[in-house]
């Protein structure tokens, strides 16, 4: 199981290893980025010692398997609007999913602290990690250079919050999830409630926040209102405000509760929908035709695996 910590500066040598580790898979893929800014010659080992208290660091089974520093400055943006600035993001290619479940991290302490952003910046020319970037939410919006470095700034104003993690959040959850799909709030601050006491890995809800509103949202749950109690459970409530929509939100929400799930040993997840050709590019298939409770015909059921 991952878990993430603050570091000590006991951490850091295994941290430069990552690093060292991580180069030399750049190399072997032909990226550009701290391989050819001579990176461990600006940043010595005495700079991570130096620094170790803005540092996270992710661990599976005692073994630091990601990494990454948190500032409340940077230099290479714009002074004015308080965020979150990342540096030095590295995970062991070989266990995946650690760098999103940091940078989930930090969205998370961002939004604790009543910033508006979390940001930082990516080599111009490495296109993978660019994309990368802009699949966890980070838009580009402006350069920045330091010595050979040419970068990207990228920064990230919605945060995916798991519901269960913000009770402060669930009446007003509740109150977005009725207005948009009619269903009584009481029922959804009920279902909500539950996943708050109840560790089991079913029911869950999500939500994604920019500036202080919510702006996306969907749940888990055993069973979506259709006659096929054995394919359980069930991704529900998929919304995402109407001026927010085609800028690929939905399908980072249904990326971010697939892995969530399977941190929580559910691998397979179902949903129903009217829907044709959207769920398909996120990795969903159609499975068959169900029975929705009260509807007259039938609707699509998908699977995720």
């Amino acid at each position: 199981m991952l878990y993430i910590r603050k570091a000590c500066p006991e951490d850091m040598d295994a941290v430069i290893s990552l690093i060292k580790k991580r180069m030399d898979w750049m190399d072997q893929k032909k990226l550009k980025q701290w391989n050819h800014t001579g990176y461990l010659e600006a940043y010595p080992r005495s700079y991570f010692l130096d620094h170790s208290e803005f540092f996270i660091v992710a661990v599976i089974e005692e073994k630091i398997v990601g990494a990454a520093a948190v500032f409340k400055k940077d230099e290479r943006w714009p002074e004015g609007q308080e965020a979150l600035y990342v540096h030095h993001l590295v995970s062991d290619s070989a266990y995946r999913g650690v760098g999103a479940a940091l940078l989930q991290y930090v969205d998370k302490a961002a939004y604790k602290q009543g910033l508006a952003a979390v940001r930082l910046d990516c080599e111009v020319n490495n296109e993978t990690l660019n994309a990368y970037y802009e699949a966890q939410g980070y838009q580009a919006c402006g350069f920045c250079e330091d010595g050979p470095y040419r970068g990207i700034r990228r920064e990230k104003t919605r945060f995916w919050l798991k519901l269960r993690e913000h009770a402060e959040l669930l009446q007003e959850a509740a109150q977005w999830f009725h207005d948009k799909w009619h269903i009584p709030e009481s029922a959804y601050l009920e279902s909500m409630q539950e996943c708050l006491l109840n560790r089991a890995a079913v029911p869950q809800w999500y939500v994604m926040i920019e500036h202080g509103r919510i702006i996306a949202g969907l749940g888990v749950i055993e069973n979506d209102f259709h006659d096929r109690k054995d394919l359980a459970p069930n991704v529900c409530a998929v919304y995402v405000e109407e001026a927010y929509r085609k800028q690929g939100i939905a399908g980072q929400m249904l990326n971010l509760v697939c892995r969530d799930m399977k941190e929580k040993q559910v691998d397979t997840l179902y949903l129903i929908t009217d829907h044709i050709g959207f769920y398909e590019r996120y990795g969903w298939e159609f499975l068959c035709m169900v029975q929705g409770d009260g509807e007259e015909g039938l609707t699509r059921m998908y699977r995720h695996q």
